[in-house]
This record gives C-alpha cells, sequence and structure tokens, in this order.
C-alpha cells in the first residue's frame, strides 16, 4: 500500500471516531413526580441557562434553520427551546397535563404527554400529543392550533381534512420541502401525511394490523410495528424508525414510486454488525432517526444505549455510547461515552447531531 493512501486512511479514520460529545442542557437530575411544581420549577429556568436547568425526560427533538434545539418532554408536558446563546425557554406547555383549547397561548395551555417536535422553514413548531391524539401547530406568535385529529383515539379520515381525521398516539413528525407534514402513529402502526391544504392519506402500513412484511414493494401496503421516529431527506425519502420490528425502514420516492426497504436491523431484537451490512446487523428498540446532508442516517438504539449511523454504502457503526447504560464522557470521544435510553436525534444545519439522553434528563451533542 502506497504511503499516500495510508495517510489518507489515518485521516480520515481519525476524523470518523474523533467526534466528542458534550451536554448543552440539563444537570442530568429529573424533576420530582409529576405535579403541579412541575410548572414552579421551569418558571425558574425559563430564558435562563440551559446547562443549569432541570430536564424531566427529554423525549424528542428539532433543530431550526438559527440553530436552536427544541425540545419535547414527555412527562413535563412542555416543550422547550434551547438557544445557540445557551438559554433555555418554554415554547408550549404549563406544565400540567391537558387538553387546550385551540387559539390559545400556547405557554399558558397544558399539553398532554407530548411525543415528538418539528419545526418548519417559517418557524412554525409542530407538536405531537400523544394522550390526546392530536398534532399541535404553535404559529410564530406562540398561538396553539390543532392540524391533525379530533381527540377521539382511531383510525379515520384518509383523503379528508386532517382536522376531521382520527388519530392513535402519534409519535413522530417530519416535515419536508414542500410543506408535507408526516406523522407516525404508534398505536395504528402506520405513517401518513398532511398536505399544504391539511388533507390527510396513508403513507405506510395497514391499519390496525401489527407486523412485519411488504419490502421491496408498496409502503401503504406493507406492515408496521410501533412505528416512532420519523424523517425526510432532501429528496423526499421517508425514514422510519419500525421500532416493534428492530428495523430502520426507507419509502423510496423516486420514479414517483412509494416502495419500501430495510435498511437496517435484521429483525432480531440484541447488538451486532459494527463495520458491516447494516441490514444484516442487530439492533434493539430504536426510536429516533436522523439524516444528513450527504445521506447518512443516524438513529437512537435505545436498548443498546448507543447512537448509531448506516453510512450512504449501507455500513453500520456506533458514533456514541459504548453500550453501558451511565452517565460519563462529556468532552471526551462519543464513542467512549456512557449514555441512558437516547430516544429523540436531530442533526443542525452545521451537521452537529442533537439527542436526549432521555434517563440521564439531558440534552446532548456530538460534533
Amino acid at each position: 500500500m502506497r504511503i499516500e493512501t495510508i495517510i489518507i486512511l489515518v485521516v480520515l479514520c481519525n476524523r470518523i471516531y474523533s467526534q466528542t460529545i458534550t451536554t448543552v442542557a440539563g444537570i442530568g437530575t429529573g424533576n420530582l413526580p409529576i405535579t403541579d411544581s412541575i410548572r414552579v420549577d421551569s418558571v425558574i429556568v425559563d430564558n435562563n441557562s440551559a446547562s443549569f436547568s432541570k430536564l424531566y425526560y427529554p423525549y424528542a427533538l428539532a433543530t431550526d434553520n438559527s440553530g436552536n434545539v427544541l425540545i419535547a418532554e414527555h412527562f413535563s408536558n412542555m416543550v422547550r427551546c434551547v438557544k445557540s446563546n445557551d438559554i433555555i425557554s418554554i415554547v408550549s406547555g404549563n406544565g400540567k397535563a391537558g387538553n387546550s383549547d385551540d387559539n390559545s397561548s400556547a405557554k399558558n395551555s397544558p399539553l398532554n404527554l407530548p411525543s415528538a417536535v418539528a419545526v418548519d422553514a417559517l418557524g412554525n413548531v409542530y407538536v405531537a400529543e400523544w394522550n390526546s391524539n392530536k398534532i399541535r401547530k404553535i404559529d410564530t406568535k406562540g398561538i396553539l392550533t390543532t392540524i391533525a385529529g379530533t381527540g377521539n383515539a382511531g383510525y379515520s379520515g384518509n383523503g379528508g381534512p386532517a382536522t376531521s381525521a382520527n388519530i392513535s398516539s402519534p409519535s413522530g413528525i417530519a416535515i419536508d420541502g414542500q410543506g408535507n407534514i408526516y406523522i407516525t402513529e404508534y398505536a395504528n402502526h402506520v405513517v401518513r401525511k398532511i398536505d399544504p391544504s391539511g388533507i390527510i392519506t396513508l403513507v405506510a402500513g395497514t391499519p390496525h394490523v401489527q407486523g412485519f412484511s411488504g419490502d421491496g414493494g408498496r409502503a401503504d401496503a406493507c406492515q408496521l410495528n410501533g412505528p416512532h421516529g420519523v424523517t425526510i431527506d432532501d429528496s423526499g425519502n421517508i425514514y422510519i424508525v419500525d421500532s416493534g420490528n428492530d428495523r430502520i425502514r426507507k419509502v423510496s420516492v423516486q420514479n414517483n414510486s412509494s416502495n419500501i426497504t430495510t435498511i437496517a436491523g435484521n429483525g432480531v431484537r440484541g447488538f451486532s454488525g459494527d463495520g458491516g451490512s447494516a441490514t444484516s446487523a442487530q439492533i434493539a428498540m430504536p426510536q429516533g432517526v436522523a439524516v444528513d446532508a450527504s445521506g447518512n442516517v443516524y438513529f437512537t438504539d435505545m436498548l443498546n444505549n448507543r447512537i448509531r449511523k448506516v453510512n450512504t454504502s449501507g455500513i453500520i457503526s456506533t458514533i456514541a455510547g459504548d453500550g453501558i447504560r451511565g452517565l460519563k464522557g462529556d468532552n471526551g470521544l462519543a464513542s467512549a461515552s456512557e449514555i441512558a435510553g437516547p430516544i429523540g436525534i436531530a442533526i443542525s444545519s452545521t451537521g452537529a447531531i442533537y439527542f436526549t439522553d432521555t434517563f440521564n434528563h439531558r440534552i446532548r451533542v456530538i460534533k
């Protein structure tokens, strides 16, 4: 092997494995069990330092064009925002679980187990409310409205207004470049789309059918099992965390097709496969998924306490977490760190990888 080739390989390896991990929000101590005191605690940290804030089971993440990080705090019933200057503030939720009226102030209204968050190009924030069976929108003036779901758990409404449809346990949200909003419905085992005119349609899965089938065929005829996170790449391809099947699946939209395939996971829960084909690897209850500008796919391998990557050649690797559930490693190598039950993941415009270190009550970043 030529010396130039060796040097190039060494440089590439150093780039791959020299990513460091740090905490950007949360002191690692969750709030006390859920009571009205959560709101009091949150007021203390509102518009204060994210580094010294308390988080309580941060569940999902999104990043916006300004580099802000949006956090869905499942059991605090809030959505909060961490700005690049280390300031954390409340976007929505008064800390109480409950149903809120449309056209109300988002900050003064209850949420009901927010499980996913997304933000569009204009800065509007979208929240999936697991227990309310609704998708809510918070506009740039802080006003809360419903864009999908009647509040009744069920499955109905395809081809009609999303606000008249029944959805069940929404668990993921993603927005594409055309303004289409994709939602995963954990209890219905489907992914659906809300177009810019507010019409809801089926994208993937067989309603009410929990299973695994369909690779190589139409996505709307496949079977999913408790889908969780969802994301969209720049070409409009859809990536779904098929959590109950321990797989990451992709809906390809090229050539007007909507075929589904598995891109990670062999369906056997466990840990294996780093350095080899992602479709032969074992993963364990993945939760969140993100894709970078180059087409690399990242996901939270929750039960393995790892963040893993599938590159554009289909090779899987671990980029954070040594597999031990714990808390260590800040300012060191991400691959040597300990994390605990990661769920949400998002990638900023600069390529920073944020994730919820959920059971450590922190938001951490890999750079």
